[in-house]
C-alpha cells in the first residue's frame, strides 16, 4: 500500500508540475496574443476587409496608388524644381518676410534658381516617384527644401514690393502659392500639410506686401485679384490614399520588419531589410500580422468612405475614430496595435 501511495503521490506531483508548466506557456502565449480570440477573429476577417478596400477604390499596390498621379514629363514641375532646390539652403527657421542681410545675400546667390523655380511652378503637373512600399520608412527629403525655397521666393516678393517692382512681387508671390498647390496634391497627409504650410507662407507674404502697398490702391486691387484667381482647393482625399497604402505596406511586411515592437521603436529609422525583399502585393502569411492589418483596413476604409463624402470632416477624424472604435477598446485589444501607428494623430 505504501508503495502504491508513494507512486500515486509522485503521479500527482508530476501532474501538478505539468499543469503549472502548461499554464505558464498559455499565459505567455496569451500575453503575446497567440491565443487571444480577438486576434483569431480579426485574422479571420482579413479577406473580407481586403476585398472591401478594393471595392472602395483604395490602392492595394503602389501602381494603383500612382495610377492617377503620374503626369507627362513635359508638364511635371517636380522634374525641374527638385534638382534646383538640392543646392539651396535648408533649415531656414521662421518667417523671413523682413529680409535680413543674410536672407538678401541668399536671394542674390540663388536668383537664377529662384527664377527657374518660379517659371517651372507654372507647369500643370507634379509627380515624384517614391517607394511607398517602404511604409513608415519612406523618406520625403524634398519637403523641407521646398519650404525653404518658398520662404526665399516670398521674401524676394517682399523685397521687390519695397523696391517698387510690382510685377516681380506678384510673380514670386503667385509662384510660391503654386508650389503650395502642387505639394497639396501629394498622396500623403504630410505632403498635404507641407502644401498647406507653403500656401500660408505665400499668404503671409501677401499680407506684408499689402502693408507696403497700403497707399497704392491700384496695386492693392491687383494683389486681391491675383490672390482670388489663384485660390485652390485642398485635396485631402488623395492624401489619405497614400497614408492608407503605407499602412498596408507596413502590415504586409510587419514580420520582415521585425514585428510591431520594432515598428514602435524610435531607434529604427532606416528600412531594416533590402527593399527588393519587400512584399509588394497580397497579404502577410502570419495569422497575427493578418489580424493587425485587418484592423488597419477596417478603420481606414471607414474613415476614407466618410471623408470622401464629407471632406470637411477631416478635422473630426480622431474624434470619429474614438467614437466608432473606442479608445479603451483599441488600447486593450492586441489586434489594434498597428492602428496606433497608422491612424493620423
Amino acid at each position: 500500500m505504501k508503495g502504491t501511495d508513494g507512486k500515486a503521490t509522485t503521479i500527482v506531483v508530476i501532474a501538478i508540475a505539468a499543469f503549472a508548466a502548461i499554464a505558464a506557456v498559455l499565459a505567455i502565449a496569451w500575453s503575446k496574443g497567440k491565443l487571444d480570440p480577438d486576434m483569431a477573429r480579426s485574422a479571420g476577417q482579413i479577406e473580407a476587409s481586403y476585398a472591401a478596400a478594393k471595392a472602395a477604390g483604395l490602392p492595394l499596390t503602389q501602381d494603383e496608388l500612382e495610377a492617377d498621379l503620374r503626369v507627362p514629363d513635359e508638364v511635371n514641375a517636380a522634374l525641374v524644381i527638385i534638382p534646383l532646390i538640392q543646392e539651396m539652403p535648408s533649415g531656414l527657421e521662421g518667417p523671413i518676410l523682413t529680409p535680413s542681410e543674410e536672407t538678401i545675400q541668399l536671394i542674390a546667390n540663388h536668383q537664377t534658381d529662384l527664377d527657374e523655380i518660379a517659371e517651372a511652378s507654372k507647369f500643370s503637373g507634379w509627380f515624384i516617384d517614391h517607394d511607398y512600399d517602404q511604409g513608415a520608412y519612406t523618406k520625403f527629403p524634398e519637403y523641407a527644401l521646398l519650404k525653404n525655397a518658398s520662404k526665399l521666393l516670398s521674401a524676394r516678393a517682399v523685397q521687390s514690393a519695397k523696391n517698387g517692382d510690382t510685377e516681380a512681387a506678384l510673380a514670386d508671390l503667385l509662384a510660391t502659392r503654386r508650389l503650395g498647390e502642387h505639394l497639396s496634391t501629394s498622396p500623403t497627409i504630410i505632403g498635404f500639410l507641407v502644401g498647406s504650410a507653403i500656401n500660408s507662407i505665400a499668404l503671409a507674404g501677401a499680407e506684408t506686401i499689402g502693408s507696403i502697398w497700403s497707399d497704392q490702391p491700384d496695386n492693392l486691387r491687383q494683389l486681391k485679384t491675383e490672390l482670388t484667381a489663384s485660390r485652390f482647393s485642398l485635396d485631402v482625399v488623395t492624401s489619405m490614399r497614400g497614408d492608407f497604402y503605407m499602412g498596408l505596406a507596413i502590415g504586409r511586411n510587419l514580420d520582415l520588419h521585425g514585428g510591431i515592437e520594432v515598428m514602435r521603436s524610435d531607434d529604427v529609422w532606416e528600412l531594416p531589410i533590402d527593399a527588393d525583399k519587400l512584399r509588394r502585393e497580397g497579404l502577410p502569411p502570419g495569422r497575427d500580422e493578418k489580424a493587425l492589418l485587418n484592423r488597419h483596413l477596417q478603420i481606414w476604409g471607414g474613415l476614407y468612405a466618410e471623408i470622401s463624402t464629407h471632406p470637411e470632416k477631416i478635422t473630426d477624424a480622431p474624434h470619429e475614430l474614438n467614437r466608432d472604435f473606442g479608445e479603451e477598446q483599441v488600447i486593450r485589444k492586441p489586434s489594434y496595435d498597428l492602428t496606433e501607428l497608422t491612424i493620423p494623430p
